[in-house]
């Protein structure tokens, strides 16, 4: 048996590494790659939802994040596109821990030959193969789904100065759990509210970005792209199409 920790964040933070050598010494690490286009855009609709950045349609916002305006006032509005950036953030890795102790695989590896994946990772990690158990726990379910209605960004936004905190000296806020008892009942009732009426009563689809916008995205990251398809010796050119 192998224990982990799972947190998305890790790969783009650039302490990461030397902050993971230093506590846990020599450890294997997986990385799951996205379309960096589609990562940026989930990435703007939680940092809105959680207060990090102002509720806006995405051709507003991603406009202003492309143009670097909205990091000005907002800081973690970086993670958008920063956080995409996947030839940097893998070679601080493996600079730190050596290639042969990261394994990188895509989303569209685990949608479509989940089976063949699975068994990568495990050979990966030197613990049995894990095909019996793939069938029962496997589910189409989207787990931890995002917000996009636009409605319910705003009544979320209500939330925040119970789960914000800002640090003395460090740009940005941070997630915190609520601290007294009205904070907490509060900050339970409104995410309840959202959960059991709001979702009920408003459409919760990904929004469509416009074509001149997703070609922007497209090609901020096409440089990336390339070079990340270079590192990993796969062809991402589908991520461009």
């Amino acid at each position: 048996m192998r224990y982990g920790i799972k947190c998305p964040d890790l790969l783009g933070t650039p302490e990461a590494p030397i902050r993971i050598r230093n506590t846990l010494g020599t450890v294997d690490l997986l990385a799951t790659l996205r379309n960096p286009v589609d990562r940026a855009l989930s990435s703007y609709y939680w940092l809105m939802q959680w207060g990090f950045i102002p509720v806006s349609h995405p051709e507003s916002g991603m406009g202003q994040i492309l143009s670097g305006e909205l990091q000005e006032t907002y800081p973690r509005a970086n993670e958008v596109l920063e956080y995409g950036l996947y030839v940097k953030h893998i070679t601080n890795f493996m600079a730190m821990f050596g290639p042969s102790r990261l394994l990188v695989t895509l989303t569209e590896d685990w949608r479509h030959t989940p089976q063949s994946t699975l068994d990568r990772v495990t050979n990966f990690l030197g613990i049995d193969s894990m095909k019996d158990t793939w069938a029962a726990s496997s589910s189409t379910k989207t787990v931890n789904p995002g917000v996009y209605s636009a409605r319910r960004l705003a009544f979320l936004t209500r939330r925040h100065k119970y789960i914000l905190l800002q640090y003395p000296g460090y740009p940005g806020k941070f997630l915190q759990p609520p601290t007294g008892l009205y904070p907490k009942i509060a900050d339970k009732l409104l995410a309840a509210t959202d959960r059991v009426v709001l979702a009920r009563l408003f459409s919760n689809r990904k929004p469509q970005l416009t074509r001149s916008l997703r070609e922007s995205l497209k090609e901020y990251y096409r440089a990336d792209i390339a070079l990340t398809s270079d590192i990993l010796e796969r062809d991402l050119s589908h991520w461009l199409r």
